[in-house]
């Protein structure tokens, strides 16, 4: 694999919720299938992709699983992950999540008051913009 250069670093943070089939499973010595917010099983997980905008580079860096999960968890989360690509060198230009109204809200809260936008001042730099693509679920 090529060493990314710094222009191959200028990422897109993709959000997608995978729903579950709720079930708990012993594989390995340990039980797998809990939710990580819940003692149920998890209903669906959160994946969290970058994607290069300039370099064929992609990586899933965060799987959560989860019984459910409200905006201000999920705002908290996206915040999070953006700042941990940020602290390994990656910019994080858009985040793209589907058009549903707990990420729209999530994405809100990038704003202080809380408010509906496609460009939100940037977690880890305010002086960058943030931008944010919502997509309708296809299938």
């Amino acid at each position: 694999m090529k060493v990314l250069q710094p222009s191959d670093k200028s990422v897109v943070l993709s959000i997608d919720e995978i729903h579950l089939q709720q079930f708990f499973d012993y594989k390995g010595g340990s039980v797998v299938g809990a939710a990580s917010n819940s003692k149920e099983a998890a209903k669906s997980a959160f994946a969290f992709m970058i994607s290069s905008i300039v370099f064929m580079y992609k990586d899933v860096v965060h799987v959560l699983p989860t019984c459910s999960i409200n905006d201000e968890e999920l705002f908290s989360l996206i915040r999070k992950t953006i700042r941990g690509l940020e602290e390994a060198g990656f910019r994080v230009i858009s985040v793209i999540a589907e058009n549903n109204a707990v990420n729209r809200k999530a994405m809100s809260f990038f704003t202080v008051p809380p408010k509906l936008s496609f460009v939100y001042p940037n977690p880890c730099d305010v002086s960058r913009s943030l931008f944010s693509c919502s997509i309708p679920r296809t299938f």
